[in-house]
């Protein structure tokens, strides 16, 4: 499976990955620092970059890598954009394995769960929400605050979850903020609380994994908090929570405007 979706996408296909883990097993190709949780949490047994298989080879002269990749597979899922066709029938050309290619992201007027877009793509039956076990970190956080996302747009105001932070400490929690490199640029200081250091994506699953609540925006990491199992509360403003809505068993969505 090539999958080279954002870290939301890529945890709201965990469910039809899962699925395809049930019948054989399931290399996946992308950004490794992302789909290796797949391989840490069960649902699949390797991964490689795209380089590793040469992948753009496949828009021109495909390579010997790449052809060599695909003879070990009997079937190949393709998630991009392919109006031409130019993927779909290079792959027909290189391999006898069944290859499947579908848009990256369900299409604009899809009023279903984004999960759901995965497994029909797939023709499989709709699944539950994926739920991973992780090795916890030993540091335990209590309250994690994330108060970036993938679009600026999406995003409550800083100031909101500087001042809910303020109040979760006066109520005597402990607040801990996890922060990528554009919150860290926005963000002139930290008011309360610490900052989550984790170098990899495995390293924040097993951080947030300890935590007793999170907070943030439709972002990929409120996904990741969702499948944990955390305890988790997602803002949603500019997209509709009923197709991109974080799954897991302790979720609650906000709708931003009822929040302030």
């Amino acid at each position: 499976m090539i999958h080279v979706g954002g870290i939301g996408d890529f945890i709201l296909a965990c469910p039809a990955i899962q699925a395809l883990a049930w019948e054989g097993s399931v290399t996946l190709v992308g950004y490794p620092e992302r789909l290796q949780l797949a391989v840490e949490v069960g649902i699949a047994q390797g991964v490689y970059s795209l380089d590793a298989i040469g992948f753009d080879s496949v828009f021109n002269q495909p390579n010997e890598r790449l052809r060599k990749v695909l003879a070990e597979m009997d079937r190949i899922v393709v998630w991009m954009r392919d109006e031409d066709g130019k993927i779909q029938n290079t792959l027909v050309s290189l391999t006898e394995a069944e290859v499947l290619v579908f848009p990256g992201l369900p299409p604009e007027d899809y009023n279903r769960h984004a999960s759901t877009y995965y497994t029909e793509c797939l023709g499989l039956p709709e699944q539950p929400p994926f739920q991973a076990n992780v090795a916890k970190a030993e540091t335990v956080y209590d309250i994690v605050i994330h108060p970036g996302s993938g679009g600026e747009n999406k995003n409550w105001p800083l100031e909101n979850f500087e001042a809910l932070a303020e109040a979760f400490v006066e109520a005597g929690r402990e607040v801990s903020w996890c922060l990528g490199p554009a919150e860290r640029e926005r963000m002139e200081r930290i008011p309360t609380g610490r900052v989550m250091e984790c170098e990899t994506l495995s390293d924040l699953a097993s951080a947030l994994a300890t935590a007793q609540h999170y907070i943030g925006n439709d972002s990929g990491i409120t996904h990741l908090a969702a499948m944990l199992g955390v305890s988790t509360t997602a803002l949603f403003s500019v997209t509709n929570p009923l197709v991109w809505g974080p799954r897991g068993a302790q979720v609650s969505i906000v709708e931003q405007g009822a929040c302030g």
